[in-house]
């Protein structure tokens, strides 16, 4: 038993395009996720596909401007902040609480009531590099780089 539908085989269940939505994806409409390091590249591409979702969004980044630009695009909400900053991922965590629960009600599932609204989705996007030789990383480098890296995805989850 390989869990595809009967009639697909090899890579072609991974390389079939739309088969996701043909084999019954997730229906993200009315979810609030939080995308962190949403503010550009993968995370801003994540948010923007979430938001044609239909999902309703929490974008969190340390760029303000580039932050609110990509919520204006989505109809999203910025969240600024610094996950490296030592209560950065509470805060986070706060801000986001707060947002979702002032967002109205979504449509309940089929039963006509309203839903109270917290974070359904969340993207652990936000992450940071370091190019150069291992040999001149400063101890300050390789705190930041853990605690935006590891840390915060796992207080934030």
């Amino acid at each position: 038993m390989t869990g595809r539908p009967p009639g697909v085989t090899g890579a072609a269940a991974c390389g079939r395009r739309g088969g996701a939505r043909k084999w019954g994806a997730m229906r993200l409409t009315g979810t609030v996720a939080l995308v962190t390091g949403g503010s550009s590249g993968i995370g801003a591409a994540t948010a923007r596909a979430l938001a044609a979702e239909g999902a309703r969004l929490l974008i969190a980044g340390r760029d303000p401007a580039r932050l609110q630009a990509i919520a204006d695009q989505t109809g999203g909400i910025a969240l600024a902040g610094d996950l490296a900053a030592p209560d950065g991922p509470a805060d986070l965590a706060a801000a986001a609480q707060r947002a979702a629960a002032a967002l109205p009600p979504a449509p309940g599932a089929g039963n006509g009531e309203a839903v109270a609204a917290g974070v359904d989705i969340l993207v652990n996007n936000a992450g940071l590099g370091w190019a150069g030789p291992i040999g001149d990383i400063t101890a300050e480098k390789v705190a930041e780089l853990v605690a935006v890296n590891l840390t915060a995805p796992m207080q934030l989850t």
